[in-house]
């Protein structure tokens, strides 16, 4: 496997970075994520964002060099870890006949443009944010500047809801906000 995902360094002041498993969890599910539609897995095809596996095989995966050897998380430990994202709006599970179907919420906002792992410029970057941020959507700039100011990552599920309540009953927004 190769390429890179990004990271945004606010995960450091995330919840989740003191959740020794989740983090390690989502780190690794974000990797392993399927960058593009049609990326498939066991005759499985997968979505964007999307990755398989077991939580057995994630047993192995997730393991942390102790010493001279490996120490594993229980599958208890791993199934607890995705429940905890889970509630936070940042994966989604689901059982297959391959293994689990891991999801990860919002990846195509995490990993930014639709480039598939080659590097951008600086100068290629800087030409084209000024036309992405002028497409996104009221609720995507409101989701930003919440973000912004939370100092997170992420969008819970009740965030989202207060947001469409907010565009829903037309609550005026400074237009700072919007531009």
């Amino acid at each position: 496997m190769s390429g890179w995902v990004k990271l945004y360094k606010s995960v450091v002041d995330h919840e989740i970075f003191t959740d020794n498993v989740g983090f390690r969890l989502f780190t690794f599910l974000m990797a392993k994520a399927a960058y593009q539609d049609g990326m498939k897995i066991n005759d499985y095809e997968l979505k964007k964002g999307q990755y398989i596996r077991s939580y057995s095989k994630l047993c192995d995966d997730l393991a942390v060099k102790k010493g001279r050897g490996l120490t594993r998380f229980t599958r208890a430990a791993i199934k607890a870890a995705a429940e905890r994202l889970q509630a936070k709006g940042m994966i989604a599970a689901e059982e297959t006949e391959y293994g689990m179907l891991w999801t990860i919420v919002n990846y195509s906002k995490f990993q930014g443009s639709e480039r598939t792992g080659n590097e951008e410029s600086l100068s290629e970057r800087r030409q084209i944010s000024q036309p992405i941020d002028e497409k996104l959507t009221p609720f995507q700039k409101i989701e930003n500047k919440y973000l912004s100011r939370k100092g997170g990552m992420f969008t819970t599920p009740y965030d989202v809801a207060a947001i469409n309540r907010i565009l829903d009953q037309q609550i005026p927004i400074p237009i700072s906000w919007l531009g």
